[in-house]
């Protein structure tokens, strides 16, 4: 509790933002103000894709990551945020793509069960 208050403490507030954002709730629920610090400090909230069907897993797995209870479990720089966020879009962008092929490149691609799978090269010649 004795700690110098540095950017990482920006990041756990952009983990809150994030978490409201994505599942329409703050990570915790408190009464009183001393409530909120014990919440902050020691209660660990439910990642919001537990909260929420169809919030990605990477995706809660980084707000997760911001909310983390000690800085140095937290990410340490927003660049580190920036290039896990970036990730997610690039993963779900192939996804989006597999989704909405053609009927004729389905049938090519046949019923592959991880859509990843079908775009690695040499997955289906």
């Amino acid at each position: 509790m004795n700690r110098s208050v540095d950017s990482r403490s920006d990041l756990y507030a952009l983990g809150v933002t994030f978490y409201e954002m994505l599942t329409g709730q703050l990570p915790f629920t408190a009464a009183d103000p001393m409530e909120w610090v014990h919440c902050h400090i020691a209660r660990q909230p439910a990642p919001p894709n537990e909260r929420v069907a169809g919030v990605p897993g990477p995706l809660s797995a980084i707000v997760m990551k911001l909310l983390a209870k000690t800085a140095e479990e937290r990410y340490q720089t927003a660049a580190g945020v920036e290039a896990d966020l970036r990730r997610c879009l690039a993963a779900w962008e192939v996804i989006r793509r597999y989704r909405l092929v053609p009927a004729w490149r389905a049938r090519w691609v046949g019923s592959v069960a991880d859509p990843g799978e079908a775009l690695r090269p040499g997955a289906r010649d």
